[in-house]
């Protein structure tokens, strides 16, 4: 049984008082593991020569080491391979997993680097000037806006990552291909304070000339998704949230908006999906539909997809809603940066 530093210090310090085996008894371990406990508390740090102290020193700056370039900074070093062959350019032969010992006794730990969509400082300050507008802090106000986007769901399968098995060749794999060459859509819908949209499914469309599938025009956009939406924004005063997609600016689409005389989210800035509540609900679509298994082709798919969103329960989705106040509240906090 192996004790942690604090546990070894204080069974060190117990049997000072009262023994080794009245310590082991009083902590609920073993006499042995007691003992062994001590002696490393009271073990003597090993000497490490001057040589690898410099190397490991030389490894925390590299790890350090950042570099900025047009308005984004990254870091100069970052896996222990990297380092490794910075070092052996140097004139130091190392390993990379020599690296990573000498990382880890600096206190260094590897960690997985969060993605955003940006970082510049006119992107940062464009976010944070759209995050500052006092309206978005007014509960009257989030409660009529209407978020919208698309997402693509796959055949993948999506399922657990691990399973239960007695051996190893009992593990099935998991297939994960590109979206390309799986059953896979694009779906559309929109949320608001107790409402949502039905889940729309985006037709593919080919070009004739060409055989490449088109994307959704400003047409498609208004016929299957906005026609869909209008009349409960109209009856409810909402305000629509809709990002910089190309059929979503065009004038087409803005004319028919106005027309309609539905008030628009103006200023959103674009890459901002981490401002969009709907963005984790399509991650609550997406684990609903892993559940029900692996779609077999596109129109089962679509089934299933429209199923979990039909399944997924309306306070989840005003949760998520009413929390766009708190998530331009931080994007300022963060001086423009993503949540």
């Amino acid at each position: 049984m192996a004790l942690g530093a604090f546990a070894r210090g204080r069974v060190a310090g117990i049997a000072e008082c009262v023994g080794v085996r009245a310590a082991a008894r009083q902590v609920g371990i073993s006499r042995g593991c007691a003992a062994r406990s001590i002696k490393e508390i009271n073990a003597k740090p090993r000497k490490i020569s001057k040589q690898r102290q410099a190397r490991r020193n030389l490894c925390a700056d590299l790890a350090r080491k950042k570099t900025t370039s047009k308005g984004r900074t990254f870091p100069s070093f970052s896996s222990s391979r990297v380092i490794a062959d910075r070092l052996r350019q140097l004139g130091t032969p190392v390993s990379h997993m020599t690296v990573w010992r000498d990382l880890r006794a600096k206190g260094f730990r590897p960690y997985v680097r969060r993605c955003v969509p940006g970082n510049d400082a006119e992107y940062r300050l464009r976010r944070k000037k759209f995050c500052a507008m006092k309206e978005w802090r007014r509960t009257s106000v989030t409660n009529r806006i209407v978020f919208s986007d698309e997402h693509w769901v796959t055949a993948n399968d999506h399922t657990t990552r691990s399973m239960w098995a007695k051996t190893k060749d009992d593990v099935l794999p998991r297939e994960v291909r590109s979206r390309f060459n799986v059953p896979s859509l694009m779906v559309w819908a929109a949320v608001g304070v107790g409402w949502r949209s039905k889940l729309v499914v985006i037709p593919r469309t080919v070009d004739d000339a060409t055989g490449k599938t088109k994307g959704m025009d400003s047409a498609m956009y208004i016929r299957r998704c906005l026609s869909t939406i209008v009349p409960h924004l109209q009856k409810k005063r909402c305000i629509f949230m809709q990002d910089g997609a190309r059929c979503h600016t065009c004038v087409r689409t803005k004319d028919y908006l106005c027309g309609k005389g539905v008030e628009l989210m103006n200023g959103w800035p674009s890459h901002s999906p981490d401002l969009n509540p709907i963005e984790p609900l399509w991650g609550e679509l997406d684990r609903r539909i892993a559940e029900m298994g692996v779609a077999a082709d596109a129109k089962e798919l679509a089934l299933m997809a429209a199923a979990a969103w039909n399944q997924i329960p309306q306070r989840i989705i005003d949760a998520y809603v009413r929390s766009f106040a708190s998530r331009t509240k931080k994007c300022v906090a963060l001086n423009g940066g993503c949540t």
